[in-house]
């Protein structure tokens, strides 16, 4: 089996590419990716097996039609969350649409493609059922790019993955992003900040659960399905207390403390549960795990 992986350089990517290597029945995994987020940490780790690297732009229509044609299972990983309107339609909704037209000339039979949990929208307890609702410009980007892949629904086997907010190490990490920021700031500055008053919920995944669920996919052969994938919907004073096992005497401050922010919590479906079977694990756990790769 032959994989090509778009953003493969990138945060989950990285994660991605690092578990496919140790799956036996894969003999070749391409990362694809413009380098424009500046990861370079995959191509530094331990020493991987069966990668192969090609630096291109998922809006280059004729490399991607080139690498996608040696391909058996894409996973569409590319993607920016943060930078104007135009830029976000174009990476992540045009983008999409030139990956699709190269596997429609493929012979490629699987689509993976990593989605978000905000096309729903804010609210509490909000579920797969749910409306979409999409409200910022990424978010509206992403609901273009998934309705894009919906025209190949019936023709190849896409699965879409609507994943929380990931946290977790990897050798592409973000540091901007909230929960990675506060353990940073946890580990070598023993204090925090909270915007708002911190009572609003958020929606959370692990990137090691996100990446078992992506990969789980690969033997699923089952018809075109959606997918929305969280593990914890906690209050962010309650991922506070948890920062406080994991780090005793950890101190935080307020920035705006009148703000009541919005919640943005989703349940995952039952579908992504039993397919990918995780085991349930605690986020004090999980924060101990991603602690323990700082270096002092």
């Amino acid at each position: 089996m032959k994989i090509l992986l778009t953003g493969g350089a990138g945060y989950i990517g990285s994660a991605v590419a690092e578990a496919l290597s140790f799956i036996e029945e894969i003999e070749k995994i391409s990362i694809y990716d413009n380098l424009s987020a500046k990861k370079y940490g995959l191509f530094q780790s331990k020493k991987l097996q069966k990668l192969s690297f090609v630096e291109g732009d998922i809006l280059d229509s004729r490399k991607l039609k080139k690498e996608i044609k040696s391909a058996d299972v894409v996973f569409h990983l590319a993607g920016i969350s943060a930078a104007d309107s135009h830029t976000l339609e174009q990476i992540n909704h045009w983008g999409t649409s030139e990956v699709l037209n190269a596997i429609e000339e493929s012979d490629v039979q699987k689509l993976i493609y990593l989605s978000s949990t905000h096309v729903y929208g804010i609210g509490k307890g909000l579920n797969a059922d749910s409306d979409i609702s999409p409200l910022t410009d990424y978010a509206h980007s992403v609901t273009r790019a998934e309705n894009q892949i919906k025209r190949l629904w019936d023709k190849k086997h896409c699965f879409i993955v609507r994943s929380a907010d990931v946290f977790g190490f990897s050798s592409g990490i973000r540091y901007n992003k909230w929960l990675n920021k506060s353990i940073f700031q946890a580990q070598f500055k023993g204090r925090i900040q909270i915007e708002g008053n911190g009572r609003n919920e958020k929606s959370f995944v692990y990137i090691n659960q996100l990446v078992e669920a992506l990969c789980s996919l690969l033997k699923h052969n089952g018809p075109s399905e959606i997918y929305t994938l969280t593990e914890h919907n906690m209050q962010v004073l309650d991922v506070v207390e948890a920062l406080q096992e994991v780090y005793p005497g950890l101190e935080f401050i307020f920035v705006n403390p009148h703000l009541q922010n919005p919640d943005s919590s989703v349940k995952s479906s039952e579908n992504i549960n039993s397919l990918a079977m995780m085991k349930p694990i605690s986020l004090v756990d999980e924060l101990h795990e991603f602690k323990s790769h700082f270096s002092f």
